[in-house]
């Protein structure tokens, strides 16, 4: 079984057994059926369990998890069904059918999600400044930064140059 990111998944990978973990980004429940908006680093993929596919456990698990939970799933990769593809996220062609979830940390209330920042006051974002940090904007100037960085440290290491961290 291969461990992948969510944004890495295509079409053409439909029909490899996978497994994937990061923060629910969304949950909708359909009584029978769950669809969750699975979040890393580098995107978001949809997962879908249908209570006669999976073992009645994996379901419960499905029923208790909650937005911003870190889990871990297993599962088969398939193809959307004509209509239901998604043209605004990259995975949007496919969907991941859960075989198993493992919770890995369950999400109590947070005092506001990353989305409503500009509602929170600064003192409540500075005391919870993870969640700030799980905004994509905010990620994607981390990694630029970090991208500018390393490019900087290896054109100095190339002239000669040696990194020194004071005091020492």
């Amino acid at each position: 079984m291969e461990k992948l990111t969510c944004n890495s998944l295509r079409k053409a990978d439909a029909g490899k057994k996978i497994a994937l973990d990061g923060w629910v980004h969304t949950i909708r429940d359909h009584g029978d059926t769950f669809f969750i908006d699975l979040r890393d680093r580098e995107g978001i993929t949809q997962l879908v369990a249908k209570r006669e596919n999976v073992p009645e456990e994996v379901f419960d698990k499905l029923n208790a998890v909650t937005r911003e939970s870190v889990i871990q799933v297993e599962g088969n990769v398939k193809e959307r069904p004509p209509g239901t593809e998604n043209e605004d996220l990259d995975t949007g062609e496919i969907e991941i059918e859960v075989n198993n979830i493992k919770i890995l940390n369950m999400c109590q209330q947070l005092p506001y999600h990353w989305k409503d920042y500009d509602k929170a006051s600064p003192e409540v974002r500075l005391k919870y400044r993870y969640i700030d940090l799980r905004a994509p904007n905010l990620y994607k100037n981390m990694r630029i930064r970090s991208q500018v960085t390393t490019e900087t440290y290896k054109f100095l290491q190339e002239k000669g140059f040696i990194h020194v961290e004071t005091p020492m």
